[in-house]
């Protein structure tokens, strides 16, 4: 994430509304990657949500006629706003999933809105529990549903806890089910001989094995599969698909964390500890993949980053109290995921509807059942969870 400069010299931050110096109204505005004065401009306005609710503070041109701004379109069910603490809840949730949109619009990839594409489209339900119920976080056929409780940070950090987890917390969860929902985009309904789906079964295991079972055994057992330096996390070893999901997430960890370094001037190799580059050789792709070889120096050089920052970084938050940031190790294995991952953002970057082949087939429509939500999209009904589902 980078920072930006108001028109008066002053610096501004992603999430910024206004200028603190001049007073200035600013906003993002995604199709120029920058943050723009609204009054000055006359050329931009706020999103709707902003407006009404002031959780969002992306802009659209005034050639727009849409509402609502393209992180906005994706929402499809929003919290309760009867309640008082959904709408505090709802702009955290805005705040993480504006950040996952614009890292995804800066490799290419920025989705589209079921409204849009029924089909491959994605759309978001952000939703609390009723008394007695639950709901679970996770991504069935392009629909990420978010529990609202993820939002409260001792809630989160209780779930945490209970599950055993190293890190949890609101980005990580839409980095984590949008790769979920970026694996349909690129995999669902490839031919078995088909070279990415053959390179990805190679890398990560057969997508195939019954995904209901694997789940229970994991929360049942434990991560059994968990050879030690296989995965990135012990969620990670309860199927491909988790191994996948949690590989991207990862990945999207060190590019953003990498950019927001480099914007505060903060140079690796600055850093006084002795360092050891990954071996080239573990940079490698299963041999019937093309791929260019500037793609290894790209990845290594962000890889040799990331790896030479997060220790720095985790001394800093620990002088100021604070558990480890970064605490995760990696091997030979897991540096091979990190680098599909990698060629498969930059192989299908631009494209990310690209149907594959056979084509896919639309679901039928569904049918919201409950009162109508304050949504800018298409009224729908609560599917259940197939992938990423989180206790």
């Amino acid at each position: 994430m980078r920072h930006f400069q108001c028109e008066c010299g002053n610096v501004l931050f992603f999430d910024n509304s206004v200028c603190v110096q001049c007073g200035a109204q600013v906003g993002y505005n995604v199709e120029g990657d920058q943050m723009v004065a609204l009054y000055r401009t006359g050329g931009f306005r706020r999103c709707k949500n902003g407006v009404d609710y002031a959780v969002c503070n992306w802009v659209l041109s005034s050639e727009h006629t849409e509402a609502f701004c393209p992180a906005c379109r994706l929402n499809r069910v929003i919290p309760d706003l009867s309640l008082r603490a959904n709408l505090e809840a709802w702009h955290k949730i805005e705040i993480a999933k504006r950040r996952i949109m614009y890292t995804l619009a800066r490799l290419d990839l920025s989705p589209v809105s079921k409204i849009e594409d029924p089909v491959n489209g994605l759309a978001f339900v952000f939703i609390r529990p009723e008394p007695g119920s639950r709901v679970l976080t996770g991504h069935d056929d392009g629909v990420i549903t978010l529990d609202v409780q993820e939002a409260d940070e001792s809630e989160c950090e209780k779930r945490r806890v209970q599950l055993g987890e190293q890190y949890r917390n609101l980005i990580g969860h839409f980095r984590h089910e949008v790769a979920h929902y970026y694996w349909d985009r690129f995999f669902k309904g490839r031919w078995d001989d088909d070279p990415m789906m053959h390179a990805f079964r190679e890398i990560f295991g057969d997508e195939r094995e019954d995904y209901d079972a694997a789940l229970a055994r994991h929360y049942q057992q434990g991560p059994v599969a968990a050879a030690p330096g296989r995965f990135i996390t012990p969620y990670a070893s309860a199927h491909p698909w988790e191994d996948w999901a949690e590989t991207w997430a990862h990945c999207l960890h060190m590019l953003d964390g990498t950019e927001t370094a480099h914007s505060f001037g903060l140079n690796s190799d600055a850093v006084p500890i002795p360092f050891t580059p990954f071996p080239t050789e573990s940079v490698t792709l299963p041999p019937q993949l093309e791929w260019q070889e500037d793609e290894k120096a790209e990845f290594l050089a962000l890889l040799h980053d990331w790896a030479k920052l997060a220790p720095a970084i985790n001394e800093v938050v620990a002088s100021l109290g604070h558990p480890t940031f970064y605490p995760f190790v990696f091997s030979e294995s897991i540096i091979r995921k990190f680098f599909f991952v990698h060629h498969v953002m930059k192989h299908f970057g631009a494209n990310p509807t690209k149907a594959a082949e056979p084509p896919m087939t639309a679901s039928p429509e569904p049918v919201w059942t409950g009162a109508k939500p304050a949504t800018p999209a298409a009224l729908c009904s609560i599917n259940p969870i197939k992938r990423g589902d989180r206790a």
